[in-house]
């Protein structure tokens, strides 16, 4: 049997560079879906890609991806120094934002929030060092802004 603890939870947002041709302060359901984005390449494996093309496709649509790239820290630079937009949680870009001349925008479609969640198998459960361990991330996931 696993147990688990919610951590907490992350909304969306979107990415586009500052100076895009298109968009400025917001971005509408039209551009969201006709703009080239960018993404991880694991993002088809993830919850995260998962929960993003759940909802386009509630939409009847499907995203313009135009790039995959290594890993998502590379699609935060891609979006700085291209026309490439992305859909990223977002905590993922708190602290980075005001390092990139990016726009962090809402996005025109509502995607809902990620559960973080800790789990643990019920024979480690009463184990000390497990339960020290899942204390500390619990206790971290709780200062996070």
């Amino acid at each position: 049997m696993l147990r688990s603890q919610l951590l907490f939870r992350d909304g969306f947002v979107c990415l586009a560079r500052k100076g895009h041709p298109q968009i400025r302060g917001a971005v509408t359901q039209e551009q969201y879906f006709s703009l080239p984005h960018v993404r991880s390449r694991f993002v088809r494996s993830s919850t995260s890609g998962r929960v993003i093309d759940e909802v386009v496709a509630a939409h009847g649509r499907k995203l313009n991806v135009a790039v995959l790239m290594q890993n998502v820290f590379t699609v935060l630079h891609a979006v700085a120094h291209s026309d490439l937009i992305a859909t990223v949680p977002s905590r993922l870009v708190q602290g980075v934002s005001s390092q990139l001349p990016i726009q962090v925008l809402d996005s025109p479609v509502t995607i809902p929030d990620l559960r973080i969640n800790l789990f643990w198998h019920e024979r480690t459960h009463q184990e000390t060092s497990h339960r020290w361990f899942r204390q500390m991330l619990i206790d971290v996931a709780k200062a996070l802004p």
